[in-house]
């Protein structure tokens, strides 16, 4: 069985040096000069690498706070920032809810009212903030059932706490308190509702001449990049 030369495993261009070492140089000189040559090789390597470290910039690794905003809006900036050509006023309500077993929950919703003098109607939008209690969670239709019987106190309570008028070219002059209720109603929750519920709601508040809409994680999802 033939045996291997070492050699056959260089690579080319130092088989080339021990070629032209073996016409010059005696035989232990050209293992000194291999050895070299690899030991060379392996510094200029090791010294590139240490100046390409030193010229990379050293950055601070951060992780963004669970507390930021993964997207540009949440559903209560969505609430915000509706109709933007439209007037309004808002005020802020405390809603306490009391049920069985010493059960007391109060929290706060936004209310406001937006008056189109162009169509000399005024209607409402609502934002119900995300329950953190499972039990409140889970009387998000009960909540919103008893919320259709406050849209049109705070209606009147908004008209009569501020007075705003409106006169456009060629159309005389509009208060506020002129404008009739075109009875929609627009509610902002995150909370869940299936869709028989939403039905459901829809119902009792058409039954009290109201047009419901529920904008929740359909709407935020399309939404929240806007």
């Amino acid at each position: 069985m033939a045996k291997t030369s070492p050699k056959e495993f260089l690579p080319d261009w130092i088989k080339f040096l021990i070629a032209v070492y073996d016409k010059v140089l005696p035989s232990h000189v050209i293992c000194t000069g291999v050895t070299l040559v690899g030991v060379g090789f392996l510094l200029i390597l090791l010294g590139w690498i240490w100046k390409y470290n030193s010229s990379v910039p050293a950055t601070a690794v951060t992780t963004k706070s669970s507390s930021q905003k993964h997207w540009k809006n949440s559903l209560e900036d969505l609430y915000a920032r509706s109709f933007p050509n439209l007037l309004s006023t808002e005020q802020k309500i405390q809603l306490e809810l009391k049920g069985s077993n010493d059960f007391n929950q109060a929290f706060e919703i936004r209310f406001r009212l937006y008056q189109d003098f162009d169509s000399h109607t005024d209607f409402a939008s609502v934002f119900v903030p995300s329950f953190k209690d499972a039990q409140l969670a889970d009387m998000t239709q009960e909540i919103l059932t008893s919320l259709s019987d406050q849209i049109k106190p705070n209606r009147e309570l908004l008209r009569s706490s501020v007075g705003v008028g409106l006169k456009a070219p060629g159309s005389a002059y509009t208060e506020g308190k002129d404008l009739v209720f075109s009875g929609r109603v627009f509610i902002f929750t995150q909370n869940n509702l299936t869709p028989i519920q939403v039905g459901e709601l829809t119902k009792i508040y058409k039954e009290k001449k109201m047009f419901l809409e529920i904008r929740g994680n359909d709407y935020w999802l399309f939404h929240r990049d806007d």
